[in-house]
């Protein structure tokens, strides 16, 4: 008995070294990873998430980061294949539908990708970023619903207001909304006077309505910045 004890005791030890082991292996692919993708060496950063993944093939985080690099470099499918692993993994997490939603429509499938949006913002209402791509995703289809779903975002992340109300001038113009257009340049302006897109967009409003003096107003203060 006290053979087998022993046995027993000296298999746990020798899997606790070898989980051990490759936790560390693992972390050492995974963080030489992350320094290869700030310096912009986005193949080998992949290549080593793809080592992470093979020594730990349940990580979601690794999953995001390398499904997210794969995204930007144009590695579409490979990006879409983990981004399946980390929502059947974890459904329940509003950011993972969001990822999800990047990768269907990076794929073209805008109906993919506007389902997994709200069901991001439905699992989160303040998962913010969800709702900007839903901005985005009917920005060019249907233009009020964009500038709703902006409307949204802006309580959420006040702090982009002058970019988020630039987005929405550029909307109520696709409209032909004229008093949207200067009302959202206007705050836009505000939020940020040293923001020269909405200031360049709000001289041309003017100059476009025959209101002369407003416009080269617009334009002294720019060159002015």
């Amino acid at each position: 008995m006290k053979k087998i004890i022993c046995s027993v005791l000296l298999l746990a030890c020798c899997s606790a070294g070898a989980a051990a082991a490759a936790d560390k292996e693992a972390y050492l692919h995974f963080m030489n990873g992350m320094v290869m993708e700030r310096r912009g060496n986005y193949d080998q950063a992949l290549q080593e998430y793809r080592r992470t993944l093979a020594i730990d093939p349940e990580s979601v985080f690794v999953y995001k980061q390398a499904l997210n690099l794969a995204l930007h470099i144009g590695k579409v499918e490979e990006a879409a294949q983990w981004a399946e692993y980390v929502v059947k993994a974890d459904s329940a997490t509003a950011d993972n539908w969001v990822l999800y939603g990047n990768v269907r429509w990076a794929k073209g499938d805008l109906e993919g990708a506007r389902t997994a949006y709200e069901k991001g913002v439905e699992l989160d209402p303040a998962a913010h970023e969800g709702i900007y791509q839903l901005a985005s995703l009917w920005s060019s289809r249907n233009p009020e619903k964009s500038i709703g779903y902006l409307a949204k975002y802006l309580e959420l992340r006040p702090e982009d207001s002058a970019e988020v109300y630039y987005q929405m001038a550029v909307l109520h113009n696709m409209r032909n909304n004229a008093a949207g257009v200067e009302e959202s340049l206007l705050k836009s302006k505000a939020a940020d006077p040293y923001y020269p897109q909405p200031r360049y967009m709000l001289g041309d409003f003017y100059e476009a309505r025959g209101a002369t003096a407003a416009a080269v107003a617009e334009y002294l203060e720019l060159t002015e910045l």
